[in-house]
């Protein structure tokens, strides 16, 4: 593509906006049923360890009580992937963990995952949160606060794969199996939910991560309000398609810097206005190294056409009707559609050529 590597090397994405919104969920427990299904004690004394399904008066609903000999007691709902284990969760789509308790003594929630190199544990404790992020035989500890140990309820999230990834960076996650906690205290919704990572909203003023390539002369990338969309968005001003704009990055070299390595969420969504011939490409990893999907204002029946390493998509010749459009591509089925035996790995990044605006670039 002709980009420029020392822009890209200047462009220290490390401030890159990254957040999450959490979508479609998955409980596993609200305690609404009556009934303590799925909870077994999984370690310590089992005499006078019990679990019950109890009203909470000042949560206004149902809730597990879980009563033992303190951090010496382990209560499991789900459990760890593999050796004949059935009732494991097994879910490899959602990341985003949300439960709610309430304890007035030391406790230890262990977030049961199986990684690329096997069996896990995310750790939440009561600990300062000075103290999070150790590291010990397989397992990043994370302090939620000594106050989450004052007798309240209190509710946490937690994106299990930033937690995971910022200490262990090359064993990724591949499932979310189980949720299990020493302590005796009361929990509630334990929920697994899909996320949304949105990488361009322009809501936050500023151009951070963009870069130029190509003919970089009377370039400008601008974040301005948009009057039709009523939002803030991202306005690219260049020579045409011989001037490019990046989000992200390819990945692999020192000199690759941001990209996203995106495992998770394979789906793009992005909104753009043009009058003018654009091509966007994203770059991927997939296992046999760098690839680009490329998507043009073509007409849709020449799209696919497989060039050098690139899956090229036609998006219509309305795509450049100067009209917001908005986008939702499945970028591993469109891969997959014409290179079915090098299989996608993740998504690293968002960048087009041509002028124009774009707006709410996200994965999902």
């Amino acid at each position: 593509m002709g980009t420029n590597q020392n822009l890209l090397k200047k462009a220290l994405i490390s401030s890159l906006i990254l957040w999450t919104i959490p979508t479609f969920a998955t409980t596993y427990e609200d305690a609404e049923d009556n009934a303590t299904t799925g909870w077994v004690v999984s370690y310590g004394d089992s005499d006078d360890v019990t679990i019950e399904n109890v009203e909470d008066t000042q949560r206004g609903s149902r809730v597990i009580q879980l009563t033992g000999n303190g951090k010496n007691t382990e209560y499991r709902l789900g459990n760890q992937k593999g050796r004949g284990v059935t009732d494991n969760w097994n879910n490899i789509t959602d990341r985003q963990l949300q439960w709610s308790m309430k304890y007035n003594e030391s406790f230890s929630v262990f977030v049961s995952i199986l990684t690329e190199q096997g069996n896990r544990f995310l750790v939440y404790t009561n600990q300062s949160k000075d103290k999070k992020g150790k590291i010990r035989g397989g397992k990043v500890r994370y302090g939620l606060g000594a106050d989450s140990a004052d007798g309240t309820w209190h509710t946490f999230t937690r994106d299990l794969e930033v937690d995971w990834n910022a200490f262990v960076p090359n064993n990724h996650i591949v499932a979310v199996n189980g949720f299990f906690i020493k302590g005796s205290g009361r929990v509630d919704d334990i929920s697994l939910e899909a996320t949304i990572h949105v990488y361009e909203d322009a809501e936050d003023n500023a151009t951070t991560g963009w870069v130029i390539y190509g003919d970089t002369t009377d370039a400008t990338i601008e974040n301005v309000a948009d009057i039709e969309r009523g939002s803030r968005v991202i306005k690219l001003t260049g020579n045409g398609k011989k001037t490019g704009y990046s989000l992200g990055n390819r990945s692999g070299r020192a000199s690759y810097i941001g990209a996203w390595h995106n495992r998770t969420e394979k789906v793009l969504k992005w909104s753009m206005k043009y009058n003018e011939p654009f091509r966007i490409y994203i770059p991927i990893t997939t296992e046999h190294g760098n690839r680009y999907l490329t998507y043009t204002n073509q007409s849709v029946d020449s799209k696919g056409k497989i060039r050098g390493g690139k899956v090229n998509h036609g998006l219509g010749t309305d795509s450049v009707d100067g009209t917001w459009h908005t986008f939702t591509r499945d970028l591993e089925a469109d891969w997959n559609e014409f290179m079915p035996d090098d299989p996608f790995v993740a998504v690293n990044g968002f960048f087009i050529k041509g002028s124009g605006t774009v707006d709410d670039i996200s994965l999902k």
